[in-house]
Protein backbone atom coordinates (compact mmCIF):
# COMPACT_ATOMS: atom_id res chain seq x y z
CA UNK A 1 0.00 0.00 0.00
CA UNK A 2 1.85 3.03 -1.74
CA UNK A 3 -0.08 6.04 -1.36
CA UNK A 4 2.74 8.69 -1.92
CA UNK A 5 5.00 11.27 0.01
CA UNK A 6 3.21 13.04 2.72
CA UNK A 7 2.81 16.97 3.62
CA UNK A 8 2.93 19.73 1.72
CA UNK A 9 4.93 18.24 -1.19
CA UNK A 10 2.52 15.07 -0.92
CA UNK A 11 -0.06 13.53 -2.47
CA UNK A 12 -3.53 13.87 -2.14
CA UNK A 13 -4.62 10.14 -1.15
CA UNK A 14 -1.25 10.27 1.49
CA UNK A 15 -2.35 13.22 3.09
CA UNK A 16 -6.09 12.23 3.21
CA UNK A 17 -4.73 8.41 5.19
CA UNK A 18 -2.33 10.18 7.58
CA UNK A 19 -4.71 12.13 8.71
CA UNK A 20 -7.61 10.08 9.37
CA UNK A 21 -5.28 7.02 10.41
CA UNK A 22 -5.68 5.77 13.89
CA UNK A 23 -2.09 4.72 14.31
CA UNK A 24 1.12 6.19 12.69
CA UNK A 25 3.88 3.61 12.22
CA UNK A 26 6.66 5.75 11.66
CA UNK A 27 10.32 4.48 10.50
CA UNK A 28 13.18 6.19 10.70
CA UNK A 29 11.35 9.63 10.64
CA UNK A 30 12.63 13.24 11.23
CA UNK A 31 9.16 14.99 11.03
CA UNK A 32 10.77 17.88 10.30
CA UNK A 33 9.00 21.04 8.90
CA UNK A 34 9.03 19.93 5.01
CA UNK A 35 7.65 16.36 5.81
CA UNK A 36 5.38 17.89 8.58
CA UNK A 37 4.01 20.89 6.82
CA UNK A 38 5.85 22.74 9.60
CA UNK A 39 3.83 20.99 12.54
CA UNK A 40 0.40 22.45 11.46
CA UNK A 41 -2.22 20.24 13.38
CA UNK A 42 -4.74 18.53 11.03
CA UNK A 43 -2.42 19.46 7.61
CA UNK A 44 -0.37 16.21 7.67
CA UNK A 45 -1.06 14.39 10.64
CA UNK A 46 -3.26 14.83 13.71
CA UNK A 47 -1.14 13.57 16.10
CA UNK A 48 -3.07 12.97 18.66
CA UNK A 49 -5.36 11.36 18.33
CA UNK A 50 -3.85 9.40 16.25
CA UNK A 51 -1.55 7.08 17.85
CA UNK A 52 2.43 7.44 16.86
CA UNK A 53 4.54 4.64 16.84
CA UNK A 54 7.92 5.84 16.12
CA UNK A 55 10.88 3.46 15.26
CA UNK A 56 14.07 5.43 15.20
CA UNK A 57 18.20 4.49 15.77
CA UNK A 58 18.68 7.60 17.49
CA UNK A 59 17.03 8.23 20.31
CA UNK A 60 17.12 12.12 20.40
CA UNK A 61 14.46 11.92 17.42
CA UNK A 62 11.47 10.18 19.01
CA UNK A 63 9.27 12.15 20.48
CA UNK A 64 11.25 15.24 19.31
CA UNK A 65 8.14 17.11 17.46
CA UNK A 66 5.05 14.27 17.77
CA UNK A 67 4.42 13.02 21.25
CA UNK A 68 4.45 9.00 20.90
CA UNK A 69 2.27 6.46 22.29
CA UNK A 70 5.12 3.80 21.81
CA UNK A 71 8.42 5.32 21.21
CA UNK A 72 11.13 2.23 19.81
CA UNK A 73 14.69 2.96 19.73
CA UNK A 74 16.12 0.64 17.13
CA UNK A 75 17.79 -0.03 13.97
CA UNK A 76 14.39 -0.14 11.20
CA UNK A 77 16.21 -2.93 9.20
CA UNK A 78 16.33 -5.33 12.39
CA UNK A 79 13.00 -3.82 13.73
CA UNK A 80 10.89 -4.66 10.66
CA UNK A 81 12.56 -8.62 10.32
CA UNK A 82 11.62 -9.15 13.89
CA UNK A 83 8.02 -7.54 13.46
CA UNK A 84 8.38 -9.96 10.14
CA UNK A 85 9.31 -12.99 12.07
CA UNK A 86 7.19 -12.46 15.02
CA UNK A 87 3.85 -12.40 12.95
CA UNK A 88 4.72 -14.99 10.88
CA UNK A 89 6.37 -13.66 7.60
CA UNK A 90 3.93 -14.35 4.02
CA UNK A 91 0.75 -14.92 6.51
CA UNK A 92 -2.11 -12.50 6.08
CA UNK A 93 -4.43 -11.46 8.88
CA UNK A 94 -7.49 -11.78 7.13
CA UNK A 95 -10.10 -8.43 8.63
CA UNK A 96 -12.28 -8.63 5.33
CA UNK A 97 -14.75 -5.65 6.10
CA UNK A 98 -12.47 -3.23 7.86
CA UNK A 99 -10.12 -3.58 5.24
CA UNK A 100 -11.70 -3.04 2.42
CA UNK A 101 -13.81 -0.42 3.60
CA UNK A 102 -10.15 1.24 4.28
CA UNK A 103 -9.20 0.40 0.75
CA UNK A 104 -12.67 2.03 -0.94
CA UNK A 105 -11.76 5.02 1.07
CA UNK A 106 -8.44 5.16 0.08
CA UNK A 107 -9.34 4.45 -3.52
CA UNK A 108 -11.88 7.44 -3.35
CA UNK A 109 -8.96 9.85 -3.06
CA UNK A 110 -6.93 8.29 -5.36
CA UNK A 111 -9.75 8.42 -8.31
CA UNK A 112 -9.83 12.57 -6.45
CA UNK A 113 -6.40 13.10 -7.03
CA UNK A 114 -6.25 11.53 -10.61
CA UNK A 115 -9.39 13.43 -11.87
CA UNK A 116 -8.20 16.77 -10.72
Amino acid sequence: LALGLIARNGTYPANHAARQADVLLALGVRFDDRTSSSWLPGYSFNIPPTKLIHVDIDPEEIARNYPVALGLMADVDVFLDQVSEALGAGESVDIPEAREAWLRRIDGWRNEWEEF
